[in-house]
């Protein structure tokens, strides 16, 4: 007798809505439907507790595309299986269920959504080895292992891998190592923290993984097969990169499976199969290229690959794949393919190697720096690997096709994106190329210097990207070329003539002493490129490049005096060649000025390189001046001595820290050689607009200013960094990148007296000086900042000792701008002028009585006004001279020359925005 169990209405309505409420928006809700769908299951008979689990399961194939409906119905699963409700029989239904659910990820426009459903599928495995026994689900361990271990090393989001290694740990601790193969080694790779790195997962942690047989093939087809298919660029190139890590195990199943079928997607319609496939089939090709796994060994047909590997780029270009939407990253994936054919040395016909130069070329144009530089790094490999030089070096049409061309695109073309793209070219072309004699490499020197000068145009523009790329590829170029030695050529590794692609010795020249002295040249004057556009300081990107050029071209110099010959001597004459001690003091010092500069980036990269350059041993850069007050002055000895090789770790110099930086350079003040350029940077530091940059900078130079004057024998310091800075003036006459900032630091240093020592001093020519170049810097000036500035400057003028030269000069000039033709510099000088009066009453030579009336005159008059009447500001400003005893002149106080200048306009009644009031109100 089958017992009936009657379920009331109440309970049915109430299941009803808890199965419904799994697909709700909100997830605290589908939560709580999921347990008491568990709570009330188990108070049901076997045969209702089915029904429920269909209605669950039926949740995930009537509302396939609704996440919400997954998510919740993968939550009621796990808590069916928690509380011992989901019965054995009804695992094969299951299970595929979750494992799908493992894998599930909608696009849902320019995102996806799905990692919550993985989560929770995670979360589901959990709960099945907590509630079976080993042979109950035994015939389901390789499906989920597969799956759990899949989703561990290839999901995109880090909580979802780290809940699949959790999920992954406890089926291998309760369902035992026998079944889930090799556990404890992947749980023991696959840790929580190897896990949240993205990288780190998809290349060290599947590799380790796939050395094991059980799951080697299934992570290679989910590469291949689905995540090369991925919406998120991202994963489509990082998943090549994993399958390159991966083919090297085994070959045979890339060759005859994985090949195969990227080859035939590599023209798909859907843009993130095509971009995938040309992806995958370039690491492939490379990875079995460095496994000396031939194409030869591919067995039947493989002449047939052979040809379709080397026509996919001209059928990809046929069928205008670089077109519309997302052809840039088309560009970008044909360029690594490209690249990993060059460097598998696949045979090519001549006419195939000149259509991929073709390609190549055309994408150096574009004008995303993506696709330039993945151009550039294929145009590298495929000159290298192909176009065979002869003995008498390239042949007349490679040279114009190449060198020459791109040399000339670079000095007159007009499109931006072309001279970027072959000005990074150039320094990525082999040695047999760009130096077969004197004449070529000296033309590509001249092209890339003229390049990269500071003040260089493409077109009508500077273009700062064009100078960057020319700053790179110097560097590139001196680490290709070398330096001409006695015994060798320093830099190219090679050290010989002889080509990758077996062709015979070909002449090449390497840098004589002059075309360094050129290269180093350009460098140093690519440090001062200050150029800013609407994205701000674009010249920083020169001086950082310029920064790692002349580390490199150093440590090349030194390498080719310490291997001529043992001895010192030779060594320095040799050394002597290339580089001085006038030329080592250039480049430190400019490091340094890069140093106490305002840019984190900069003073990062400043920081790194003078450290690699004072403390290598190996090589050891000669004539440096003062290096071991140098070496201690910025603590450069303190936990790697003098031994740190060049490229080493400094990770833990803090250089972009401006509390750690600044202390550390105004130690370095203390030496002669380099004073000069620590001053000229740190001005711009402290009269800049970053807080944290403006305030570490300003106490680090008022501590040294009070160190400085506390000295009695170190008085001369001050005057020192008085003259530096008037010295700045003459310098960087009107460029406001320079003057208002110094402006301000003078201002700074003056309102904390730290120049009271030479303001005092009758016979100190620094208030004269300092107010000559007030007077030039204000003279026309149109930005207004700069006059507030220099306003400030000759208030803290005043207080100068030298009476004739306050009353008779400094006065005038102040008094001068309270008639400005801009209405807010004459306000500003009005109420800086109120103050200073106020504060110190005794400033001037003049009565108590008539101070006082200057000073409530400057309270009364509206200085923003009219200079005439009805403002009358001159004739106001003319009173406060008669009250002060300042003698002006006739011009200046009747304003003659200014109207000269100057048409008067007739005054219109109705061109006042007052006149319009007044007219409202009648």
């Amino acid at each position: 007798d089958v017992e009936i169990f009657h379920v009331p209405d109440q309970v049915e309505d109430a299941m009803d809505q808890m199965i419904n409420a799994l697909s709700d928006p909100a997830t605290i809700v589908r939560w709580s439907a999921a347990k008491g769908i568990g709570r009330i299951s188990e108070r049901l008979p076997v045969l209702c507790a089915d029904d429920v689990l269909d209605a669950i399961l039926e949740l995930c194939v009537t509302q396939a595309d609704r996440d919400n409906a997954w998510h919740g119905a993968c939550l009621a699963l796990a808590e069916l299986a928690r509380r011992g409700l989901l019965l054995p029989t009804r695992l094969d239904e299951v299970v595929p269920i979750v494992v799908r659910a493992i894998q599930y990820d909608m696009r849902r426009g320019p995102i996806s959504v799905g990692s919550h459903v993985r989560d929770a599928a995670c979360y589901t495995c959990w709960a099945f080895a907590r509630a079976y026994a080993p042979d109950v689900l035994r015939p389901h361990v390789t499906q989920l292992s597969e799956s759990i271990v899949l989703a561990t090393v290839f999901d995109r989001e880090v909580n979802c891998r780290r809940a699949a290694s959790a999920a992954f740990q406890e089926c291998v601790g309760r369902q035992g190592a026998d079944s889930f193969k090799h556990g404890i080694a992947i749980l023991t790779t696959a840790d929580y923290f190897s896990l949240g790195n993205r990288i780190e997962a998809y290349t060290s942690v599947a590799r380790k993984i796939a050395v094991f047989p059980e799951y080697r093939q299934s992570l290679i087809r989910h590469l291949f097969e689905v995540k090369l298919f991925h919406w998120d660029i991202e994963v489509r190139k990082l998943s090549s990169k994993a399958l390159y890590e991966l083919i090297p195990l085994d070959t045979e199943f890339a060759i005859h499976v994985a090949l195969p079928f990227l080859q035939e997607r590599c023209t798909d319609e859907n843009l993130f199969v095509r971009h995938g496939s040309v992806l995958g089939v370039a690491e492939i090709i490379l990875a079995l290229g460095e496994t000396e796994k031939t194409f030869g060994t591919i067995g039947l047909g493989h002449d047939a690959v052979h040809a379709s590997l080397a026509e996919l780029v001209p059928t990809i270009e046929k069928a205008r794949l670089y077109r519309g939407r997302g052809g840039e990253c088309m560009r970008s994936a044909v360029g690594r393919f490209i690249e990993c054919l060059s460097l598998s040395h696949l045979p090519l016909s001549v006419r195939q190697q000149v259509r991929l130069l073709d390609s190549v070329d055309a994408s150096l144009k574009h004008s995303k720096e993506e696709v330039q530089l993945s151009a550039a790094l294929a145009l590298k490999e495929l000159t290298h690997s192909y176009f065979p030089v002869g003995e008498k070096g390239p042949s007349d049409r490679l040279q114009k096709r190449v060198v020459d061309n791109y040399i000339k695109i670079v000095s007159t073309d007009d499109n931006p994106g072309a001279t970027r793209g072959f000005s990074l070219a150039l320094g990525f072309l082999p040695k047999k190329l760009i130096a077969p004699n004197t004449v070529v490499l000296d033309s590509v020197i001249d092209c890339l210097c003229a390049a990269s000068h500071r003040g260089s145009k493409v077109g009508d523009e500077g273009d700062a990207e064009t100078r960057r790329n020319s700053v790179q590829s110097l560097k590139r170029l001196c680490e290709t070329v070398g330096i001409q030695s006695e015994t060798l050529s320093i830099g190219d590794e090679s050290s010989g003539n002889t080509e990758a692609n077996g062709s015979p010795h070909c002449p090449t020249v390497s840098l004589s002493p002059d075309q360094v002295s050129k290269v180093f040249n350009a460098l140093l004057d690519a440090l001062g490129d200050y150029n800013a556009d609407r994205r701000g300081d674009v010249g920083s990107w020169c001086r950082i490049e310029a920064m790692k050029g002349l580390e490199s071209l150093l440590f090349i110099c030194t390498n080719a005096g310490h291997r001529k010959k043992d001895s010192v001597v030779s060594s320095t004459e040799n050394h002597q060649l290339f580089i001085d001690e006038s030329l080592c003091n250039r480049i430190v010092g400019a490091l340094l000025k890069q140093l106490s500069e305002k840019l984190d980036s900069v003073r990062n990269e400043a920081g790194s390189c003078l450290e690699r350059i004072l403390t290598s041993e190996d090589p050891f850069v000669p004539f440096i001046s003062n290096r071991s007050l140098l070496i201690e002055a910025l603590n450069l000895g303190e936990k790697h001595g003098t031994t740190q090789l060049k490229g080493g770790d400094h990770g833990h110099k803090s250089w972009s820290t401006p509390a750690y930086t600044f202390p550390l350079l105004m130690r370095a003040l203390d030496i002669d050689d380099f004073f000069e350029d620590i001053i000229s940077g740190l001005v711009i530091s402290v009269g800049g607009l970053t807080e944290s940059v403006m305030k570490n900078s300003t106490k680090a130079l008022l501590n040294w200013c009070r160190r400085a004057s506390s000295r009695t024998n170190e008085t001369p310091l001050i005057s020192k960094l008085g003259n530096v800075l008037l010295g700045l003036f003459a310098r960087h006459r009107r460029q406001g990148r320079v003057i208002l900032p110094l402006l301000k630091t003078i201002d700074k240093l003056l309102s904390h007296m730290c120049f009271d020592d030479l303001l005092q001093n009758e016979s100190s020519e620094f208030p004269q000086l300092l107010l000559n170049q007030l007077k030039l810097e204000t003279n026309r000036c149109t930005d207004v900042q700069r006059l507030f500035a220099a306003e400030n400057v000759a208030l803290g003028l005043l207080h100068s000792n030298q009476t004739g030269l306050v009353q008779e000069q400094v006065l005038p000039f102040i008094l001068e701008l309270l008639c400005h033709r801009y209405p807010r510099v004459r306000r500003h000088m009005a109420e800086q002028l109120y103050v200073r009066l106020v504060e110190d009453t005794s400033a001037l030579q003049c009565a108590e009585s008539k101070t006082e009336a200057a000073i409530q005159l400057l309270l009364d008059v509206m200085w923003d006004g009219d200079l005439e009447p009805p403002g009358n500001v001159r004739e106001a400003r003319n009173q406060v001279a008669d009250l002060l005893d300042v003698q002006l002149t006739d011009s200046v106080r009747k304003g003659s020359s200014l109207q000269k200048k100057t048409k008067v306009q007739p005054t219109d009644e109705f061109a006042s925005y007052m006149s319009l009031l007044n007219d409202t109100e009648r």
